[in-house]
């Protein structure tokens, strides 16, 4: 395929897979409207006082900076709505995550082919389902990364220069996208015993940088995060199914049929090529038979028996010397990466250095790396095509039923009263953290209150030294979310908690008007101890506690 049709296909393919992005009202994934709120507030303090009494900024060399820095300008200086520019830049991390799997797959495979639109079928993966939206962007600059660097091998010194400014970007954007850009790099360069100046020298220069980063940074990202062990059904569910979109089923399946038309072609391909590159001693290939015979014939006006003892008897010192081949590999670089990224996914949530949602991170990426690694895979665009066609009606017909439910808050939400607070409690009776069953952009809506009334969001990212959003000194430590059992003795208990918080605000706060966004299982019944019961869902009620 030439690279002029190649990219043509690929803009329909990056079209067809951000149909479900462009028809949903709100955004996807659990963190996602946090993040679109404290974009807007990062973008409004200077001239709203009245968020500048709940906010302030706090800009520091910070990793996971990709969303805050490329959209905060823009909302800025363009005034434009912090939704919709999150709605384009998942756009564009989908384009971005579809390009560099391509260019990796180019790289290895030596050409372009439809096997390079194969990363979109994994646009809406468990990363963008929990809305961990700079790693998810994260995801496309380390596939782009380890593809341009690979084709970049003749050219070494430009070849160092992108390693060397690559590592420290990736860092920027999230570091597991480090940890797996540059893990994956050096695992290639192993399987193709690559030693060469530009490699060695970039990863070197690189990993300074990156030690530099570290060390200038407020927070490394590590030191903080718990040991968390997964129960092994929910854990090995996180690692498989990282697609996360629609039920498990249709899920499994869309899985089976990947792996089933990838295990369809492999072995035909390898038995075609094979048959091509290795006919055997015994079964020579077509132009070899005809020269032979051709040789073997009796040459016009000559003597037919010198040319029958010639050819019985060949000279050896006129034999064509046997060209070496260079060594093959039995064990498939795919494979590999396959099974070590998954053995890291399954060991990570033992180690300090991971969160409950680490192995679905890695999941994607084992599986989008394997992919965009394959060299013996072909495979037809319609295949392609009709499979991402099927999965982006999968995917809109799960979003439009979510437009109910995101419409229906926002217009419950308008009952909160312009610069009140608002304190989110979750029951853990509601599972919050299953997608499947429930829209799961409801856990953060409420942030998005902040893009109509100037409010205070306890749960709103504002965690000190981590975001480059704190909470004003005159709200206090960061509260965030507030889980209970859902029995009346945890929720007073919570409720008590929010009113001793509020002691420490300044008596100019205490005056205003303090709401609850609790997030419920749909058997839960309001409790009037909280407060004044507003807006009764069958996923949240709404309390105004003074």
């Amino acid at each position: 395929m030439t690279t002029k049709k190649f990219w043509g296909w690929f803009l329909l393919a990056w079209a067809i897979t951000a149909i479900p992005l462009l028809l949903l009202h709100g955004v996807p994934g659990v963190d996602t409207p946090n993040h679109v709120a404290r974009l807007h507030v990062l973008a409004s303090l200077q001239e709203n006082q009245a968020l500048a009494s709940f906010y302030r900024t706090h800009w520091a060399i910070l990793p996971n900076l990709a969303v805050d820095l490329f959209i905060t300008p823009i909302v800025y200086f363009c005034n434009i709505n912090a939704l919709w520019l999150m709605k384009i830049f998942l756009v564009n991390s989908i384009g971005v995550t579809g390009a560099g799997y391509a260019v990796t797959n180019r790289a290895i495979s030596g050409k372009w082919s439809a096997w390079g639109f194969f990363g979109f079928l994994f646009s809406y993966s468990y990363v963008l389902g929990f809305g961990f939206i700079n790693y998810l962007f994260g995801i496309g600059l380390a596939l782009l990364f380890v593809g341009v660097q690979l084709m970049l091998k003749q050219k070494p010194y430009l070849r160092m220069a992108v390693i060397t400014i690559g590592l420290p970007i990736l860092l920027l954007n999230h570091m597991l996208a480090l940890v797996l850009g540059g893990m994956t790099m050096v695992i290639i360069a192993i399987w193709q015993r690559d030693k060469s100046f530009g490699l060695l020298g970039g990863t070197a220069l690189g990993g300074i940088c990156c030690l530099i980063y570290m060390k200038l940074s407020a927070t490394v990202g590590l030191g903080a995060t718990k040991i968390v062990y997964d129960p092994i059904a929910h854990h090995l569910r996180n690692v498989f199914f990282p697609l996360y979109f629609s039920d498990l089923f249709r899920d499994l399946t869309f899985c089976l049929v990947i792996v089933g038309i990838v295990v369809w072609l492999v072995p035909r391909h390898r038995r075609d090529g094979e048959h091509r590159s290795n006919p055997g001693p015994n079964l020579p290939e077509k132009g070899e038979s005809v020269r032979r015979r051709e040789a073997t014939r009796e040459p016009e006006g000559g003597d037919r028996t010198r040319t029958m003892q010639s050819s019985s008897s060949p000279d050896e010192s006129q034999l064509p010397t046997p060209v070496s081949q260079p060594p093959t590999r039995n064990f498939p670089l795919p494979v590999f990466l396959f099974i070590f990224f998954t053995l890291i996914a399954l060991a990570l949530p033992h180690m300090a250095m991971t969160s409950a949602f680490i192995s679905g991170r890695i999941s994607i990426w084992t599986i989008l790396i394997a992919g965009a690694t394959a060299e013996r895979i072909s495979i037809s665009p319609g295949l392609i095509f009709g499979l991402l066609f099927a999965r982006s009606v999968d995917i809109t017909q799960r979003f439009l039923t979510w437009n109910l439910t995101f419409d229906q808050v926002r217009q419950d939400l308008r009952v909160i009263e312009e610069g009140s607070l608002v304190y989110q409690m979750t029951s853990l009776k509601s599972k919050p953290l299953e997608p499947v069953g429930w829209n799961p952009s409801i856990i953060h809506a409420d942030c998005l209150l902040l893009l109509e009334k100037n409010c205070y969001i306890n749960n709103l990212f504002s965690l000190p030294y981590q975001q480059p959003l704190q909470n004003s000194p005159e709200i206090g430590p960061d509260m965030r979310d507030l889980y209970n059992d859902g029995t009346d003795k945890d929720i007073e208990l919570s409720r008590q908690w929010i009113l001793w918080q509020q002691g420490y605000m300044s008596p100019r706060l205490q005056k205003r008007s303090a709401y609850a966004f609790f997030i419920k299982a749909e058997n839960e019944k309001p409790v009037s101890f909280l407060g004044d019961v507003l807006i009764v869902r069958p996923r949240y009620v709404i309390y105004q506690l003074r």
